[in-house]
């Protein structure tokens, strides 16, 4: 019969590679939230970049800045469809 004291904890081997595993998770997860906040921040400066564009087009188009342009309505119409 074997004695029960000497399988009643875990040996310091089986709590090291338990450490070192809790360990390679928290750094997987960590290293996850630094590349979604990245790609995060390239999307915003993309999306920056790409306002700037359309800005300059239009104002090279219609030589106003959108929101300043006098003559909208003659070009589009009216947003309502001419109703008052």
């Amino acid at each position: 019969m074997k004695n029960p004291s000497k399988n009643a904890g875990f040996t310091l081997v089986e709590v090291s590679i338990g450490i070192a595993i809790l360990g390679l998770l928290v750094g997987a997860v960590i290293g996850g939230r630094a590349m979604m906040e990245s790609q995060r921040l390239r999307t915003v400066s993309v999306d920056a970049r790409n306002f700037i564009i359309a800005t300059r087009q239009f104002k090279e188009k219609y030589a106003y800045l959108p929101g300043d342009f006098p003559t909208a309505t003659t070009v589009w119409g009216r947003a309502d469809g001419g109703r008052q």
